[in-house]
């Protein structure tokens, strides 16, 4: 079998994977918790998520999240709206807004991290200590990540 069919049939069966390892990851997630973050939209998830609790303002949101500045701020007005965000004067420069996590906002994006965090425990319980490390090398290199950085 040639490279090019063999990175082929990698390919297909990663594809043909990946749906039973997500739904392994969601298995490992409380019911409660489930239907609490199925109230809010992927993205504002990823948004919230991402919100630091100082905040940040929307063109830092938008670059932190790949999106327009004004995908930012609809996504914003919608955080606010379900009282998982406010806006605030940033303290050094009244002209800039900031947008934070609300208390609610706060504990929900911990809960999710939470989750995150127990999913892939639940996920790396399954492999060796050989395996775990393999996974950790290839996600490093996926994403850019100098091998050993933050480890």
């Amino acid at each position: 079998m040639s490279r090019e069919s063999e990175r082929e049939a990698a390919v297909d069966r990663f594809v043909q994977l990946r749906p039973a390892v997500l739904a392994k990851m969601h298995e490992s997630v409380p019911p409660e918790l489930s239907a609490e973050f199925e109230s809010i939209t992927v993205h504002q998830l990823k948004a919230l998520v991402a919100l630091p609790a100082e905040g940040m303002t929307m063109h830092e949101l938008a670059r932190s999240l790949g999106i327009t500045g004004a995908t930012a701020c609809s996504l914003a007005d919608r955080l606010v709206a379900q009282d998982l965000a406010v806006r605030a004067t940033d303290p050094t420069d009244r002209r800039v807004v900031r947008l934070r996590p609300s208390e609610r906002g706060a504990e929900l994006a911990g809960r999710h991290r939470q989750a995150r965090r127990r999913s892939v425990a639940a996920l790396f319980e399954l492999l060796s200590d050989e395996q775990v490390a393999a996974w950790i090398d290839i996600m490093e290199t996926l994403a850019g990540v100098p091998v050993g950085v933050g480890r």
